[in-house]
C-alpha cells in the first residue's frame, strides 16, 4: 500500500457524516460531564462553607444559659420580723453539715454559704 492509498483509506474511515455526528455527540457528552462535575464541586464547596456556620448557629442557640447570681441586700422589714437571732461561728456552721463539701464565699460579714455537692455542673 502506497502513501496516497493510505491517505485515501484514512479519509474514508475518519471522514463522513456519521463520524462527524459521532464526534459532535461525544463532544456534547464530554462537555455535559464537565459541567456536572463543576456543578458538583461547587455544591460541595458551598456545603463545606455553610456547615460550620450552621453548627455554630445551632450550638449558640441550644447552649444552656449560665445562671446569674444576683446580690440583693437584706430587707430591713425581714430583720425586724425575725426577733431573737442567735449568731454562730464558722466552726459551728461547719459542724451542722458533717461529711458534706461546703464553702463560705465572699468578704467577712457578707459571705454566702454554699453546699458544693448541690451545685449544677456548668456545661462548657
Amino acid at each position: 500500500m502506497n502513501v496516497p492509498e493510505k491517505n485515501e483509506l484514512l479519509n474514508e474511515v475518519l471522514g463522513g457524516e456519521e463520524l462527524n455526528a459521532f464526534r459532535d455527540a461525544t463532544l456534547a457528552h464530554g462537555m455535559g460531564a464537565m459541567r456536572r462535575r463543576t456543578r458538583r464541586r461547587r455544591q460541595f464547596q458551598a456545603v463545606a462553607i455553610m456547615s460550620p456556620l450552621l453548627v455554630l448557629a445551632l450550638h449558640s442557640h441550644f447552649q444552656r444559659a449560665i445562671p446569674v447570681v444576683l446580690k440583693s441586700a437584706p430587707t430591713p422589714t425581714a430583720v425586724a420580723q425575725i426577733g431573737n437571732i442567735k449568731y454562730i461561728t464558722e466552726k459551728e456552721l461547719f459542724a451542722l453539715f458533717p461529711n458534706r463539701p461546703i464553702a463560705l464565699i465572699g468578704e467577712p460579714g457578707h459571705q454566702q454559704f454554699l453546699l458544693l455537692n448541690e451545685l449544677k455542673p456548668n456545661r462548657e
